[in-house]
């Protein structure tokens, strides 16, 4: 990850460069990280992506790095905080989504006599032994999210899985921020950040000012 983590940066500093002084919009610049950044940051995901990545992985260093550089704030400022006024999911939810249909993708469509098949079946015998490994990390991914049920199911409907699985995780880490943000505004002895944050934040999503501004350099 570290090695996708340097190219990303060098993408994400070759589009500040390129734009120079054209002051674009704060909607701009994040489709523009959508369509350049992020592929390069998930690349293969499907392969090395894991549970538990958290915002000290590379991937999301480089998000929040954005994040936060465009909102023209402190590299120490909140993460949620920062986040929170761009709409903005940690990626790691893209990475377990598409770990998940690489899975569903090799079930359905391999063929038996391929080594990706016995590739699969070693998976398989690995995880049913209870041997940490790539099918078992697939496994927790769905068991925490409440659609365990999903590893064996054998159907086409993926995509609709997928969205399912998606709104999931999005609601977990939506309860996970409120859950942040709402005990920090009771907690006055903290001192914590986000404890003026929650008096003004009320939803999870991108700020209307923020089409109306430039992104900053």
């Amino acid at each position: 990850m570290k090695t996708l983590q340097k190219k990303a940066l060098r993408a994400l500093f070759s589009i500040k460069s390129t734009l120079g002084d054209c002051n674009p919009s704060i909607s701009v610049y994040t489709k523009l990280f959508d369509a350049c950044v992020v592929p390069i940051l998930t690349y293969g995901a499907e392969v090395w992506g894991k549970i538990g990545l958290s915002d000290n992985s590379p991937i999301e260093q480089v998000h929040l790095k954005f994040c936060k550089s465009i909102l023209g704030v402190r590299r120490n400022a909140s993460n949620l905080a920062a986040r929170a006024e761009l709409g903005r999911y940690p990626l790691w939810i893209e990475v377990y989504i598409r770990i998940y249909a690489y899975y569903k993708r090799l079930v359905r469509e391999i063929p038996e006599d391929s080594l990706q098949y016995e590739a699969l079946l070693v998976q398989q015998e690995l995880h049913r032994r209870k041997i940490p490994c790539w099918l078992s990390n697939i496994s927790r991914i769905l068991e925490e999210s409440g659609f365990a049920y999903l590893l064996l199911k054998k159907d086409r409907n993926t995509l609709s899985a997928q969205s399912e699985l998606k709104q999931r995780l999005k609601d977990n880490f939506l309860q996970f921020f409120y859950s942040e943000i709402n005990s920090c505004g009771r907690n006055w002895n903290q001192g914590n950040t986000l404890r003026t944050y929650n008096s003004f934040k009320l939803t999870f999503e991108r700020e209307q000012y923020i089409s109306s501004i430039t992104a900053e350099p």
